[in-house]
């Protein structure tokens, strides 16, 4: 997408209904990217809202009816537990024109439409948290409501936080919920386990710091930008009877790799059960 390119005529209005983590992300990233919108952020929690610095582009509100009445696009940033009665709320006001953006983990395209009507401008996305340094990965799929302006409006607003990864079906947002979504936490755990070790060692906390992130931001680095085999770049590593190989033999003698695998599939397995729950308490609703 061309830097810069706007794709609506005057200034586009944003509704942002909920003021967590990744509502904030959004937030910020449009707002210091974009000076031509406006955006009103709604959640019932005024604790929440006062941590949004307000200024001329940014308003808040405790009344998701304000927050999607001045829009003509919506992200939904509420957990799945409560999306239902939110949808309810603002369906009645919800316009033909208006786009209405989800970041809710494990709630379907097909469902989004059972709660805000199958004629409706909707698109899932499945942003992580590295959203909120603008280094995110999103997974997003629009219905068949949205035009190809509408895709590229909400392609230029979600990029502000991150890459965008077209998604084709929604069972597809089940693996890349346990691989983007719930990755960043198994990564971390990774990285705990490594700054223990070191500092057991008495490196010191600066020392393991520096160790740990810097191998690991070196070594995607290099991944990224070379283009070579992961298969080749251990061989590269480990020497044949040197410390990287006995360390590898260990690794896979206590089945890491299985280890890896089993977590993606349990949090792909919770998305779908999650999706599924929520599909199947809207079908008894409807009778």
């Amino acid at each position: 997408m061309e830097k810069g390119k706007k794709y609506y005529n005057s200034t586009m209005r944003i509704g942002i209904i909920g003021a967590g983590n990744i509502a904030t992300a959004i937030l910020s990233g449009i707002s210091s990217t974009d000076k031509n919108v406006n955006i009103c952020c709604s959640d019932v929690d005024q604790k929440q809202l006062s941590k949004i610095k307000k200024s001329k582009q940014i308003s808040t509100t405790r009344n998701n009816l304000v927050a999607v009445t001045k829009s003509d696009l919506v992200f939904l940033c509420v957990k799945p537990n409560v999306i239902e009665k939110v949808m309810r709320e603002i369906k009645p006001i919800f316009q033909p024109k208006q786009i209405l953006i989800s970041v809710a983990a494990g709630i379907s395209l097909k469902t989004l439409e059972s709660f805000l009507g199958k004629e409706r401008k909707i698109i899932r996305t499945m942003p992580n948290l590295p959203c909120l340094v603008a280094r995110g990965v999103i997974g997003m799929k629009a219905n068949k409501n949205c035009t190809a302006k509408d895709k590229k409006i909400a392609e230029k607003l979600i990029s502000s936080v991150g890459k965008i990864v077209q998604v084709r079906s929604d069972k597809a947002f089940d693996y890349i919920t346990a691989i983007s979504g719930s990755g960043p936490a198994f990564l971390a755990e990774y990285i705990r386990a490594n700054m223990s070790f070191a500092k057991s060692k008495r490196l010191g906390e600066k020392t393991s710091k520096d160790l740990v992130f810097e191998t690991i931001s070196g070594t995607i680095e290099f991944l990224k930008y070379n283009d070579i085999k992961i298969e080749k770049f251990i061989s590269m590593v480990a020497s044949p009877g040197g410390t990287t190989e006995e360390g590898l033999k260990s690794l896979r003698r206590n089945n890491y790799t299985k280890i890896v695998k089993e977590s993606l599939r349990v949090a792909a397995k919770r998305s779908s059960a999650i999706s599924k729950k929520v599909a199947s308490k809207r079908k008894k609703i409807n009778g």
